[in-house]
């Protein structure tokens, strides 16, 4: 998991269930993890979930799953929470975009979950 190296990954641990545990240097770290994903490794998709000590371990199936996408080009009009879910909403339902896209910190291109 070296992609994860600079995000604060300390230990990856497995159980013989074939569920997998990743250790973070702090919640901040996991969170920003979570947030960037889903995960591609191996060309399989990789769907995590945060631990809590109630948590069901179980391998669920999807029909359906969300996606980041990238949005070039926006022109300055449509740089608002109702132009972006309207151009993302021609590849799903525009679920809600990255820090950096609501704080207009990043203007090279828009990022939502679709």
């Amino acid at each position: 998991m070296r992609i994860w190296g600079n995000r604060g990954l300390l230990e990856v641990l497995a159980n013989e269930k074939g569920f997998y545990f990743f250790k973070f240097s702090d919640d901040e770290a996991c969170s920003n993890v979570l947030e960037a994903g889903p995960w591609l490794f191996a060309r399989r998709m990789v769907i995590l979930k945060k631990w809590h000590p109630r948590l069901i371990l179980s391998k669920d199936s999807y029909s359906k799953i969300p996606v980041w996408v990238k949005l070039f080009n926006i022109p300055h009009e449509y740089w608002n929470e109702e132009g972006l879910s309207h151009i993302a909403s021609a590849v799903g339902k525009p679920l809600y975009a990255d820090s950096l896209t609501e704080s207009d910190k990043r203007i090279s291109f828009a990022r939502l979950l679709s």
